[in-house]
């Protein structure tokens, strides 16, 4: 039997090695933290509650037999063709559609920004930035008062720091303007029908049915990452949480030697690699010289308990007002059907530290917020809160991060031709859903 190693405990790692134990490898999968999961591991925090590292939505594989087993035959999943989610933006609770929602800007700033998109080129050009992009596409008064401060707030830099494609990334690609009925007669021509979005999610093309959304009636989506460890195990997977590769170098012939703590040493020939490729680099003493990428500080996440009802049936909501430390909101009732327990509704908010924000504020500013933005009813009690921290933060999507992927790609390549670098974070791979659906192609 070949010998297989997977480093990476994460979803995609554990698919990774669960694919290719099924094709016949042995397969030992490592883990430098203490459990397997990744960020969709869930939170126990509070007493008869699961929160989740921020929103998280299980979705389809791919490979057929492991959707299968990952299937909510028996009743306890629900399954979402399309999820209910919102934005805020500019005073305004949109909860017709996933984009942002400009009316809500005041009357002069509007009229300044609808002109602007009149009067922008939307050439096929080549972008060096997303400034030059929006200006381009929407005009300079949309950069201005929508794309920068958005923008800012997730990433912390400007809009001339960050890459053309961006705002697509984080949802901007289209906007909410006019009235519905100029939208429509708008939409009628291709040009304006790739950046402006209808008012209401039942308007356009319909969610493609083969998009399938998991998450659990009752607990949280860490449910999903425990089932894919009860898998691994049950094939007979050897898993090492607890355990990095310090060294990492080819061998003469073929293969792959790693080195582990206390001198231990694994060769194998085939070596599936689920983390940043700038880590295996590093540990192949190869990661070329330069600044390491800009990085977000990581998140900050409010979990909140209260005694009412939410003033809105949102799955989740994503705040794009810079004068909101809120950014993305879960409410998970509303995801399972109805609450926990009678009268307690849970959520979650994420607040992105960066370098705008290198701290969140206190969790009485966050439950305001929530009220504002019409997410509580006025009135809601607080029963119980705990606050979370992901330390890990993720890479900004910069010019200067895309050379460096690429570069990297090239490096690893070249080094290591047989070994497989998959995850979020590798080039063009920005996704939980794209990295999985990656990961089955490259292992089918």
């Amino acid at each position: 039997m070949n010998e297989a190693v997977v480093v990476g405990g994460g979803p995609v790692g554990l698919v990774a090695a669960i694919l290719l134990k099924r094709k016949g490898f042995a397969v030992t999968l490592l883990e430098r933290e203490d459990a397997l999961g990744g960020l969709m591991r869930s939170l126990p925090v509070i007493d008869g509650f699961e929160f989740d590292n921020g929103t998280r939505f299980a979705p389809r594989l791919g490979d057929a037999a492991l959707d299968v087993e990952l299937s909510p035959a028996s009743g306890d999943w629900l399954e979402f063709n399309q999820l209910l989610s919102g934005t805020f933006f500019a005073g305004r609770l949109q909860e017709e559609t996933a984009f942002a929602d400009i009316n809500g800007l005041p009357t002069g700033i509007l009229q300044a920004v609808e002109e602007g998109y009149f009067n922008a080129r939307n050439s096929a050009d080549s972008h060096a930035s997303v400034e030059d992009h929006v200006r381009d596409r929407f005009g300079a008064a949309a950069l201005e008062h929508v794309f920068e401060p958005a923008l800012a707030k997730i990433t912390g830099l400007s809009s001339g720091e960050l890459s053309p494609g961006v705002a697509g990334l984080y949802g901007l690609s289209r906007l909410v303007m006019f009235t519905p009925e100029r939208t429509r007669e708008l939409k009628a021509d291709p040009a304006h029908d790739a950046r402006l979005a209808f008012h209401s999610r039942d308007e356009g093309a319909p969610s493609h049915p083969d998009r399938v959304f998991r998450y659990p009636r009752r607990g949280g989506i860490g449910l999903w990452a425990r089932r894919l460890e009860e898998i691994a195990r049950a094939e007979g997977i050897t898993i090492r949480t607890g355990t990095a590769a310090e060294r990492v170098e080819p061998v003469s012939g073929g293969g792959v030697r790693l080195s582990l703590p206390g001198g231990e040493v694994l060769t194998t020939q085939k070596l599936v690699w689920s983390v940043p490729g700038a880590l295996l680099l590093r540990a192949a003493g190869a990661l070329p010289p330069g600044p390491p990428p800009r990085m977000t500080s990581g998140l900050t996440l409010f979990h909140f308990v209260v005694d009412r009802t939410f003033a809105t049936d949102l799955f989740y909501i994503t705040n794009y007002d810079p004068a909101f430390a809120s950014y993305r909101v879960t409410l998970y009732p509303n995801v399972q059907g109805g609450p926990v327990r009678e009268g307690q509704y849970h959520l979650s908010v994420e607040v992105i530290l960066n370098a705008q924000r290198a701290e969140a504020p206190p969790s009485g500013v966050i439950a305001d917020e929530l009220v504002r933005m019409g997410v509580l009813a006025p009135g809601s009690r607080v029963l119980a809160e705990a606050v979370t921290h992901v330390r890990q933060g993720f890479p900004l999507p910069t010019p200067g991060l895309a050379a460096q992927l690429k570069t990297h790609g090239e490096l690893l390549a070249d080094i290591f031709p047989g070994t497989i670098v998959l995850g979020r974070g590798q080039a063009g791979v920005f996704f939980l859903r794209d990295a999985l659906g990656e990961c089955v192609r490259a292992l089918a």
